[in-house]
């Protein structure tokens, strides 16, 4: 039950932080036109971002993985 109260909270916390990225990058930073520079930065460090996400991404989903393998177990056991 632990494990997947865990999980839970990891990938509520994956999609909040993945939806924060992608609305910083849906809403424009200012009014005015921006440079080929200034739109590659923003972009480079969008991905940086995402890039630095991934690591909670792959821990949320082992753990959500290793949930759905304990609720398999404890369905074939009460089966049984």
């Amino acid at each position: 039950m632990r494990i997947r109260v865990a999980a839970a909270a990891r990938m509520r916390l994956t999609a909040l932080l993945c939806a924060f990225v992608l609305t910083v990058l849906i809403v424009p930073g200012s009014a005015g036109a921006e440079t080929l520079d200034d739109v590659r930065a923003r972009a480079d460090a969008a991905a940086d971002r995402v890039s630095a996400l991934q690591s909670q991404v792959d821990a949320a989903s082992a753990d959500y993985r290793e949930a759905l393998r304990g609720l398999a177990e404890a369905v074939t056991k009460e089966v049984s």
